[in-house]
């Protein structure tokens, strides 16, 4: 259980990272900084698990993964990753 000093905590350093990744350019550093973590990786060898801790951790500290209730912030985030899916990727490419 979470005790309120500790919960005012949070908050405190979550508002601090989402100020800092919320915006489009904040945002954008982020994806680089995780894609760079290997998090986004599908090659084997880009995979380091310290790295990817590192990758959660930031997003335990946006609140994007809960400390609490870890299995629904994932299933939200997720959820939001494939609301997002398009195939400009493809638009891109000319396919």
């Amino acid at each position: 259980m979470i005790l309120p000093e500790e919960a005012r905590d949070i908050k405190a350093t979550r508002l601090l990272f989402r100020q800092t990744f919320g915006t489009p350019d904040g945002s954008l550093v982020l994806a680089l900084i995780m894609n760079r973590l290997g998090c986004f990786a599908d090659q084997p060898e880009r995979i380091h698990p310290e790295n990817i801790a590192v990758g959660n951790w930031i997003l335990e500290q946006v609140g994007a993964i809960s400390i609490v209730r870890p299995a629904v912030s994932i299933q939200r985030m997720v959820q939001n990753i494939v609301i997002g899916s398009n195939d400009d990727d493809l638009i891109e490419e000319g396919a």
